[in-house]
Parts: C-alpha cells; sequence; structure tokens
C-alpha cells in the first residue's frame, strides 16, 4: 500500500543478492522496509539447521531426521540456532542502509494478567526473537486504519506493545506520515 520501489525475494539467497547489488551500488537508500520479518524468521530455520549440523553433535542430523525441522530438536534446542541465523540476517540487512524498517504481523496471544486472562496483539515471532528484534528497534509502531485513515501508535497500550527511544514519537499516536516519524 506504499509507493516504493520493490523488490521480490523469494529465498535467503535472493535477499542475499538483493544485498549485496545495493552494497555493490554504493549503498544509495536513506532507508529500506524488509516486508516480512515473520517470514524472514521462516526461511532462517533451514539456515539454523546448516549450523546446528556444522557442530560435532549435529553432524548426523539430516541423516538421521531426513526432512526434519532443527526446531525439533529436544528441549527447544533448535531455537539456539535459529536466533543465531535471524541475528546474522539482521545484523547484514543492518549494513545496507541508515535505517531498516522491520515490518511484521500481529497475531493474538492470551496472558495472565492479575489472575485473569487478557487477550494482546503480539509481534508474530518466535520466543526470544520477538523481544530481542523489540529490545534492539528504536520504536516500534503499531499501524492499523481508522476511517480512511492510515495511523501509527508508539503508545503501549494494554493490548498492544509499542513504544519509542526517539522523543518525538514516545507516545504518540498519529497519521502515518514518514516525514513526521524520520526526523533528520
Amino acid at each position: 500500500m506504499v509507493d516504493a520501489l520493490k523488490v521480490q525475494a523469494n529465498s535467503l539467497k535472493e535477499l542475499g543478492e538483493i544485498g549485496k547489488e545495493i552494497i555493490k551500488q554504493g549503498k544509495p537508500y536513506k532507508y529500506i522496509a524488509i516486508d516480512t520479518i515473520s517470514k524472514l524468521e521462516e526461511w532462517c530455520e533451514d539456515e539454523a539447521k546448516k549450523l546446528y549440523m556444522s557442530t560435532p553433535m549435529g553432524k548426523n542430523f539430516e541423516t538421521k531426521n531426513p526432512g526434519m525441522s532443527v526446531l525439533s530438536l529436544p528441549n527447544g534446542g533448535g531455537y539456539l540456532y535459529l536466533r543465531i541465523a535471524y541475528k546474522k540476517w539482521i545484523d547484514r540487512l543492518n549494513k545496507l542502509a541508515d535505517h531498516i524498517i522491520l515490518v511484521g504481523h500481529l497475531k493474538d496471544k492470551q496472558l495472565e494478567k492479575k489472575g485473569k486472562e487478557v487477550a494482546v496483539k503480539d509481534l508474530d515471532l518466535t520466543g526470544k526473537i520477538k523481544q530481542i528484534t523489540c529490545a534492539n528497534a528504536d520504536a516500534v509502531g503499531y499501524i492499523y486504519r481508522e476511517d480512511d485513515k492510515t495511523m501509527i501508535s508508539f503508545n503501549s497500550l494494554e493490548d498492544v506493545t509499542a513504544g519509542s527511544r526517539c522523543a518525538h514519537l514516545k507516545g504518540e499516536t498519529m497519521p502515518l506520515e514518514w516525514s513526521n516519524i524520520f526526523i533528520d
């Protein structure tokens, strides 16, 4: 829904090639949006498996478990490798422009607050990856439609996690206008 140069990537390999080309062209973009980080996380699962298989304990994983995900390791052991692969790609993406915008979807989640079950909207990422992503962001905004306007909120509500380290965005809800968000 945004007027922009859009480049489709269908795999980590394609995303890597796009990144190499951006660097080759002298990093001409001030802003790059990755839509969606849920897809990036999904792609990182194969890389996580390769990382695990490069360890002594994982060298025979594919032979013993053909086609099985590394996330099936006992006691959640595979999630470490997923975090490592995801962080590697986020670090690579952060080198492509001054500002990287990560677009993600929300999922409904049930939490217990003061003995009551409460429905909240949470970023659709796995476990600690969600916390790591949000902790490393300068701002987390919740985008929604209000009548015919696209709005963004940096105000953490009871059912939505959002916020900003940037003074001009803290607690704000406003029409989605990039010039009001990215101030040089």
